[in-house]
């Protein structure tokens, strides 16, 4: 072996080793860093999170969707307010929500704001600026005058489906749901899924062709209606303010992406949970179909949404199916630009939040406040009925001995800026859909327990335990 060979391999050697020396060292520090001199070093939390993201990487891809479980533990350990990762922190106190979740400057963070198939869109956006901007030209279209156009559309989807349900699964065991298919249809592109689908997956895949025509007929001029029920939103960005650049076809596409995905699978879970627990409860069942049979009694005729609207135990049910779904139930950050005190209610010591940290409080930590919500994992739509004497929505005192409506503790759509751009659709369609499937069909359940409708695991939103699911007979 020549000298040059040796040496060369030694030197090899020694880069490695420098290498690993440097990495060793870079990791010590950064991890002396975070526990010692970060601007959120004097906050309680557990000191491993404090060093490392990989915590909550590990309860996420290798547990499964299990980190959420570890907020309740650590807030009981140390606090209302603990630091979770090395950059953020979570505050479980309902008081503090609407200071997190406003209509202040609150932007996003990137690892909690970009969806792979659609970053463009607003749901994706980090700036709180430009989100406004995006939003603004949506608005209209969800508004809750707008969304009256629609109801006798919603009605009509919601009486072809339960008509479908009562002539094709009437006496069999179950019936199955499709909509787990959604995540797949927006992610992958249309000439690839129209060669791989079945033939069952063809009206959706159909849909999905027609949302392209129907965005360039708008984009283009080939389709001049902007003012009609079926009116998109396709047309409210284009006649917006919004510049060239985010009027694009691609963009466009997006939006309408997110706007789908997220409504399908957000009022099916929701929906879910409710008919589960009507059907588990006989006597809740009767109570809500002998209500809904004083607006409803000819099953061709449907009442109007204002009426149901009106109907408080229809709108219990409905209030205590949204609090138990919870919407996203991810720890969902957003970062102040300045500074924000947060007096521990408890012990009153008051923290200074720095300037730029991510803050979050998830929805099942609100959701699940044995003093706002007691029983809390039961669900008990009676909480939401009026006074009985005084008629005013249910209130709830909190710590402080103060009243406040219960309502304000209902946060399953978020709150502030980035409230859920659809909530009035959602209400809509969940009053429309709830009212018929109670007056028009009888279920069972099959084969079906309570961990069909429980928490299971966290990826964004609620995900039952694998192997479970509401099914039922259709009598």
């Amino acid at each position: 072996m020549g000298l040059l060979t040796v040496l060369s391999e030694l030197l090899s050697q020694i880069d490695l080793f420098l290498c690993l020396y440097g990495l060793v060292g870079y990791t010590l520090t950064l991890v002396i860093y975070r526990l010692y001199f970060s601007p959120l070093s004097s906050f309680p939390g557990p000191k491993l999170t404090a060093a490392t993201e990989w915590y909550e990487i590990y309860y996420q891809l290798v547990k499964g969707g299990q980190f959420f479980r570890k907020l309740p533990e650590w807030h009981e350990r140390y606090g209302p307010i603990v630091r979770i990762n090395p950059t953020e922190l979570h505050i479980s106190d309902p008081e503090f929500y609407d200071t997190i979740y406003t209509t202040d400057r609150r932007d996003k963070l990137p690892l909690h704001s970009s969806l792979p198939t659609v970053p463009s869109s607003g749901q994706s956006t980090i700036d709180h600026f430009l989100h406004r901007k995006r939003r603004a030209a949506l608005n209209p279209f969800f508004s809750k005058p707008n969304i009256q156009k629609f109801v006798p559309f919603i009605q009509s989807r919601v009486d072809i489906l339960i008509n479908r349900i009562n002539n094709e699964y009437k006496g069999t065991e179950s019936f199955p749901s499709l909509a787990w298919i959604m995540n797949l249809v927006l992610a992958l592109p249309h000439g690839v899924l129209k060669k791989i689908a079945p033939e069952k997956w063809r009206p959706i895949l159909d849909w999905l062709e027609d949302l392209r025509i129907e965005l360039r007929a708008v984009m283009y001029g080939t389709k001049e209606k902007d003012d009609t029920p079926r009116s998109t939103i396709f047309h409210e960005i284009m006649k917006s303010d919004l510049p060239p650049e985010e009027k694009t076809e691609h963009r466009l596409h997006e939006e309408a992406q997110v706007v789908v995905g997220a409504g399908v699978e957000t009022t099916k879970w929701t929906l879910t949970v409710a008919m589960f627990h009507l059907i588990s409860k006989p006597e809740l069942l009767s109570r809500l179909r002998a209500e809904i049979l004083t607006v409803f009694p000819d099953p061709s005729s449907p009442p109007s949404l204002a009426t149901l609207e009106k109907l408080p135990y229809l709108t219990a049910v409905g209030q205590e199916a949204i609090r138990l779904s919870m919407g996203p139930v991810q720890h969902l950050p957003r970062l102040a630009h300045n500074p924000l005190p947060y007096t521990d209610p408890k012990t009153g010591r008051t923290y200074i939040i720095p300037a730029g940290t991510p803050l979050s409080c998830a929805t099942p930590i609100i959701h699940h406040n044995e003093l706002i919500f007691p029983s809390s994992h039961s669900f008990i739509p009676e909480r939401w009925l009026p006074d009985p004497i005084t008629g005013l929505p249910p209130r709830v005192k909190i710590p402080s001995g103060e009243e406040k409506p219960l309502s304000k503790y209902l946060v399953s759509f978020s709150k502030g800026s980035r409230q859920c751009l659809g909530m009035n659709l959602a209400y809509a369609e969940l009053y429309i859909a709830l009212a018929s499937f109670v007056r028009k069909c009888e279920f069972e359940l099959w084969e079906t327990n309570h961990e069909a409708v429980e928490l299971w695991a966290e990826y964004v939103i609620n995900v039952p335990k694998p192997g479970t699911g509401v099914r039922v007979k259709v009598l």
